[in-house]
């Protein structure tokens, strides 16, 4: 993977991986905040876990059945959506 780039791969809605992932910032079984090279990711739905994630090669695999993978703006919009799911 060259350095600022991210690929996200989705199978069958089941299987997501990303590489160019820094840091897992928070995660459940209905969704995961991943802070990426070139920004922050939201991915939704429902029997989310993280299987794997390497930090030499930024690579993370989430499996479960995958609602919603969404490119966020700014740390404050991360911050509303996570308090938003944990007080909504």
């Amino acid at each position: 993977m060259s350095e600022g780039k991210r690929t996200l791969t989705l199978q069958n809605r089941e299987l997501l991986k990303i590489e160019g992932v820094k840091e897992i910032i928070s995660f459940d079984e209905q969704g995961a905040y991943l802070s990426c090279i070139d920004g922050d990711v939201s991915v939704e739905g429902e029997g989310i876990r993280i299987m794997e994630l390497n930090k030499q090669t930024l690579e993370v695999e989430i499996v479960g059945r995958i609602d919603t993978i969404a490119y966020l703006k700014a740390k404050q919009e991360r911050r509303a959506t996570f308090l938003g799911r944990l007080f909504g």
